[in-house]
C-alpha cells in the first residue's frame, strides 16, 4: 500500500484527468475511422480486415490494411478497457467506507454512468432505422456492412428491451463492449480488493491466469477482457516502475515506446488470419496499451503528449462516450445515402477513398450529437448518481481525481 500511495501522490491529478480523458476521445475517433474503412469492399475483398498481409494485392488493399493498423479499432477497445481498469481502480482507492459499502456505491455509479446514455442511443437508433425498411443489399459493400440490420426492422419493444439488457446487440452493435464493462463492474471491487492486498508476484500470477482464461475466447466474451482490466488496475502499483524502465536512456525510451506501439497497433493486422493470432494478439495489445498508458500517466512530461492538453482534445474527450454510442449509426446512414446517390460501381472502384471520406465525415457529424447526449443525459445522470450514493458523511481518502470511466 505504501508503493500505491507513493505512486498516486506523484501524479498531478488535474493533468492526469485531462490527458486520459483526451486519450479516450482519440480512441473513440479511431474506432469510428476503423469502422469507416470497412464499409465498401476493397479489391473485391469483402473481409479485408482478415486477409493476411501476404495475400494483399494492389495499392488499395495494401493501403487499407496499413490504415487499419494505424486506426486499429480493436486495439483501441483494448486500451479503453485498460483505462477503465486504471481509472476505476483509482476511484476505489479513494473510498474509505468498507468493502461492501464501497462496492455498492461503485456499482450504482457504474449503472448510471453506462445505462442512461446507452438507452438513449438505442431508442434514437431504433427510431431512425424505422424509416429505412427494408434495408437494401449493398452491392460491393463489405460483409461487415451487409450484416447489419438485415432482419427485425422495424424493431419491436422486445428487441429494444433485449438490446438494453445486453442479450442482443442488433440495434447498436458496439454495445457489446458496454456489456463487458457492466459484467466486469460486478466483480471489479473484488478484483480491486485482491490486487491491493497481495504482493507483486501474486498479482503477476493473477494477471497470467486471467490472460490464460482469455485464450480462445471471442472478442464479445467478458472473460476475454478481464486481464485487460486487471492490467490497468495494477498500473498504480507498477506504472511508475514501468515508466522508469523506459526513461533510463533516450535510446531505451525509443525502444520501449516503439515496441509498445508496434505491439498495440500492428500485431493484429499482421497476424490476423495466421495460426499465431489468437494466442499472441490479446497479449500484445494489452502489453502495448499498458505501456502507453504507464508512460502517459506515470512517466516524464514528454512533448509528444502535450497535444492531449489542447482545449479541442479535452472537449472531444468529455463527449467520447456519447460519441462512441452514436458514431456507428451516423456512419451507417452516410453509407446508405452514398448508395442512394452514387452508382455502386464508382463506390467500388474507389472504395478506399470513399471509405476514408465517409469515415472522417461521420466523425465530424457525430460530435454535435455526442455533445447533446453528454449535456442532457450523461452529465446530469452521472451527477445524480454521485448525490444518490452520498449516504455517508465520510469523504474520500484522497483528493486525487481520476476522471469518469
Amino acid at each position: 500500500m505504501k508503493l500505491l500511495q507513493a505512486t498516486v501522490d506523484r501524479q498531478n491529478p488535474t493533468e492526469f484527468l485531462h490527458r486520459v480523458e483526451s486519450l479516450r476521445g482519440v480512441l473513440a475517433a479511431v474506432v469510428g475511422l476503423y469502422h469507416g474503412l470497412l464499409l465498401f469492399s476493397v479489391g473485391g475483398a469483402t473481409r479485408i480486415w482478415e486477409v493476411p498481409v501476404t495475400e494483399l494485392h494492389g495499392f488499395q488493399e495494401i493501403a487499407t490494411k496499413t490504415l487499419l493498423g494505424i486506426a486499429n479499432g480493436t486495439a483501441a477497445v483494448t486500451l479503453f478497457f485498460v483505462i477503465s481498469g486504471l481509472v476505476l481502480g483509482l476511484s476505489l482507492d479513494r473510498a474509505c467506507e468498507g468493502f461492501f459499502r464501497n462496492g455498492t456505491k461503485f456499482l450504482i455509479r457504474r449503472i448510471f454512468r453506462i445505462y442512461p446514455a446507452m438507452i438513449g442511443s438505442v431508442l434514437v437508433i431504433a427510431a431512425s432505422l424505422a424509416f429505412l425498411t427494408p434495408i437494401p443489399n449493398y452491392h460491393g459493400g463489405s460483409e461487415w456492412l451487409n450484416m447489419h440490420f438485415r432482419t427485425g426492422l422495424p424493431f419491436s419493444a422486445s428487441d429494444v428491451l433485449d438490446n438494453i439488457l445486453f442479450t442482443k446487440f442488433t440495434i447498436n452493435h458496439i454495445t457489446w463492449t458496454l456489456k463487458v464493462e457492466m459484467a466486469v463492474a460486478v466483480v471489479f471491487p473484488l478484483l480491486h480488493f485482491l490486487s491491493r492486498r497481495v504482493g507483486p508476484l501474486s498479482n503477476l500470477v493473477v494477471l497470467a491466469c486471467l490472460a490464460w482464461t482469455a485464450e480462445g475466447a471471442s472478442d464479445s466474451e467478458t472473460i476475454r477482457w478481464l486481464f485487460a482490466f486487471y492490467s490497468g488496475l495494477l498500473l498504480p502499483l507498477w506504472g511508475h516502475w514501468l515508466a522508469w524502465t523506459a526513461e533510463k536512456t533516450s535510446v531505451l525510451t525509443t525502444m520501449w515506446l516503439g515496441a509498445a506501439t508496434v505491439a498495440f497497433g500492428v500485431t493484429r493486422p499482421m497476424l490476423i488470419g495466421t495460426g499465431y493470432g489468437p494466442s499472441i494478439i490479446p497479449l500484445a495489445e494489452v502489453f502495448g496499451a499498458t505501456m502507453i498508458l504507464a508512460n502517459l500517466v506515470y512517466g516524464m512530461d514528454r512533448r509528444c503528449f502535450k497535444w492531449l492538453d489542447s482545449s479541442i482534445m479535452r472537449a472531444i474527450g468529455r463527449v467520447s462516450y456519447s460519441f462512441y454510442l452514436y458514431n456507428f449509426i451516423v456512419l451507417y446512414l452516410l453509407a446508405y445515402l452514398a448508395y442512394a446517390l452514387i452508382p455502386s460501381d464508382i463506390l467500388i472502384r474507389y472504395a478506399l477513398g470513399w471509405n476514408a471520406l465517409i469515415g472522417i465525415s461521420a466523425i465530424g457529424m457525430t460530435l454535435p450529437l455526442a455533445s447533446v447526449s453528454y449535456r442532457y443525459v450523461e452529465k446530469p445522470l452521472t451527477e445524480f448518481s454521485k448525490n444518490l450514493t452520498r449516504f455517508s458523511g465520510h469523504e474520500p481518502c484522497h483528493a486525487h481525481g481520476a476522471g469518469p470511466a
